[in-house]
């Protein structure tokens, strides 16, 4: 099988049988091309070394989605986007995962990372979450195991950050659930979470932290 989706096309992989392993390869989605889509849900798996997405010259408008379960596993990093590029999108929901060493968001107008409800990503390196691209939603998952910078706190309702052996210390005051329900922080497998000071519930309405 071909190791990129190209030419304005769409591939859909659904099921617990479907699965595209490219483990010893880069995946590109719209390497040179535009308007190129991948889907992965209902358990379906994609492996690769890297995943290229939008990366290639006058590559636009391409989307990657992982939803319903799907799983997304990179051995390397996650790239999105280039410096002349647009409109390149991963989107992650409903129980759908990526896993990658690093994610890369390159600047460009919407070029990003939509870490949607009921999805997850996991970050196995350094992370910052302040970078032009990444928006980190209610309801959704972010798993890191290097050091996280650029995240101030569990802020929105329903989020939830695992520290998998990762380091997150800004410095600064700590909040999970400033006036916000529903929201976890877990520090696990020697993982450090330092701060000034640490606010949990701080606020009315902010319930069941």
């Amino acid at each position: 099988m071909t190791n990129a989706v190209e030419q304005g096309r769409g591939l859909v992989l659904l099921g617990n049988e479907a699965l595209w392993d490219q483990s010893g390869a880069d995946l590109f989605i719209g390497g040179g091309s535009s308007s190129n889509g991948l889907a992965v849900g209902d358990f379906a798996e994609v492996i690769a070394a890297n995943v290229n997405l939008g990366t290639g010259a006058h590559s636009m408008d391409n989307l990657l989605m992982v939803t319903n379960s799907g799983e997304l596993a990179i051995s390397g990093a996650l790239n999105i986007g280039s410096v002349s590029n647009s409109g390149n999108v991963v989107e992650i929901s409903r129980q759908g995962h990526i896993s990658a060493d690093t994610v890369n968001i390159v600047a460009g107008e919407g070029n990003g990372l939509e870490l949607n409800s009921g999805g997850q990503l996991t970050v196995s390196n350094d992370f910052d979450a302040s970078m032009a691209g990444f928006y980190f939603n209610g309801g959704s998952t972010l798993e890191i195991g290097g050091a996280l910078s650029g995240f101030n706190g569990l802020l929105d309702n329903r989020k939830m950050l695992v520290l998998n052996g990762g380091y997150w210390d800004e410095g600064a005051d700590l909040y999970v659930g400033s006036n916000t329900a529903g929201n976890a922080l877990f520090v696990t497998n020697g993982a450090i979470a330092g701060s000034a000071n640490t606010y949990i519930g701080f606020a009315e309405g902010a319930d069941n932290n």
